[in-house]
């Protein structure tokens, strides 16, 4: 499959693909689509402030501040692997995973359309 992209300031502008004789056209598709959490980013941020709960001995204490948290979503759209990047307690951070761990499923990344 043969393909032609425009792009403009690093963004897709728009996209074409062609059969391997490179004159036929085929439905577009990009090239590479990330990970995506169904609803969209704002989704994923409700569904995580719903769920997690401040652990008791650090809001008496009024910890406060942002954790980081990397993980994998595998071809299923599992997520794998969950790991603090940036800590801010013990206690929130575990609370933080264990949010993590309950989230559903993504759609997974795509390659070439796979």
């Amino acid at each position: 499959m043969l393909r032609r992209e425009i792009f403009s300031k690093g963004e897709l502008v728009t996209g074409e693909c062609f059969a391997e004789d490179g004159k036929t056209t085929i439905p577009y598709y990009p090239h590479f689509s990330f990970p995506d959490f169904p609803g969209g980013p704002s989704t994923l941020m409700k569904l995580v402030m719903t769920s997690f709960k401040m652990p008791q001995e650090t809001s008496r204490s009024r910890v406060a501040g942002t954790t980081v948290v990397h993980f994998i979503v595998t071809k299923e759209g599992k997520i794998h692997s969950p790991s603090i990047v940036k800590y801010v307690h013990p206690d929130i951070d575990e609370e933080v995973l264990r949010v993590v761990n309950t989230l559903p499923n993504f759609a997974p990344a795509l390659e070439e359309g796979n």
